[in-house]
């Protein structure tokens, strides 16, 4: 299944290696996930800049920053954001 399908039906964290299984941090991944999908849109206006993605990831900024104002159907991260936005930075 496509990553963008997946993301439009709240179930990203599926693009998450299954040899996993559980170990690994959920919340770190769904930053990691979601950041990569704003990444990957076809217009570059809708792309962040490398240097908000880097203070996502430093816990300088939160994610739900980066998607505000966001209205395209793949940014659309319903339940998702409210889960993200008490996150620890990545390290």
């Amino acid at each position: 299944m496509q990553a963008g399908v997946l993301h439009d039906k709240g179930r990203i964290l599926d693009l998450v290696d299954k040899r996993l299984a559980s170990s690994y941090d959920r919340k770190q991944a769904l930053i990691v996930l979601l950041l990569a999908m704003k990444c990957v849109k076809l217009s570059p206006t809708l792309r962040p800049k490398i240097s908000e993605v880097v203070s996502v990831l430093e816990g300088e900024k939160r994610i739900d920053e980066i998607f505000k104002g966001d209205d395209t159907p793949s940014a659309n991260i319903g339940g998702q954001c409210s889960r993200v936005l008490e996150i620890e930075p990545i390290s």
